[in-house]
């Protein structure tokens, strides 16, 4: 069994990356496998389905897979059993959050999981007319504090070296600034010869989820308050690790 699961933090090029292990690994044998097929519920509390993931690796054992996956006990068991190699994606918090207000704003009104998300953070119902400001002040105290512990969780698991698993951190600001050394880097992980790998073209605004794909675009859009409390939500030690200034 040699089966890949990309585990990223929402808004760190997740659909843009998955597509491009998909490029590299379907012509190797692999069969990829959607997260609505495989998991439930909604960040933060994404939780995969054993039963569901065991039917597809019965009848294919070179799965590639990815989601949002909360860092809790019953995740990783199921990783370990299904998934010899993760890949984790993370991204500064303080853009993820930037860039999931705009996520968010653009289907406010139309998807079921903004709905979810809408009763579980009981906003107001004149959200959308708030202001980028008073939003961004929103996220801030709300969905920040879940992407430090998404992040915290899942170093931990792998920090405490007790799954089998195969874990590797990368950063979404090392894709952005340099595409073919991050391919590289992730052919050397999964295992695969490195022309395998080819630049994926950036998809167009809208496309794939796609906004920006900007590193530190918070900086220009955050008040000086903002900044100031979003990066304070940080550990220091986090910031130092994944070296976000």
């Amino acid at each position: 069994m040699r089966s890949i699961f990309l585990n990223s933090l929402p808004k760190s090029g997740t659909v843009y990356l998955y597509d491009t292990l998909k490029t590299i690994l379907e012509p190797l044998g692999f069969h990829g496998v959607a997260s609505e097929e495989i998991g439930a519920g909604a960040f933060p509390a994404r939780f995969l389905s054993r039963v569901l993931v065991y039917r597809h690796a019965c009848t294919n054992p070179a799965l590639l897979s990815g989601d949002h996956a909360a860092p809790h006990r019953i995740n990783v068991a199921t990783l370990e059993q299904f998934f010899p190699k993760v890949l984790i994606q993370v991204r500064d918090p303080r853009q993820a959050t930037l860039s999931w207000l705009h996520h968010f704003n653009r289907f406010y009104s139309d998807d079921l999981t903004t709905r979810v998300l809408r009763r579980y953070f009981s906003m107001p119902g004149d959200f959308p007319e708030l202001g980028l400001e008073r939003q961004l002040d929103f996220w801030i105290d709300r969905w920040l504090p879940l992407l430090v512990d998404w992040i915290s969780g899942w170093l931990a698991i792998i920090d405490s070296r007790e799954f089998s698993i195969e874990f590797d951190v990368f950063r979404y600001e090392d894709f952005a600034a340099d595409n073919k050394r991050f391919l590289s880097r992730l052919c050397a992980f999964i295992g695969v010869p490195e022309n395998s790998a080819r630049v994926v073209p950036t998809p167009t605004p809208g496309d794939l989820h796609f906004r920006k794909g900007l590193v530190d675009e918070w900086k220009d859009v955050m008040t000086d308050a903002q900044e100031a409390k979003a990066t304070a939500l940080i550990p220091k030690w986090m910031r130092e690790r994944f070296s976000w200034d």
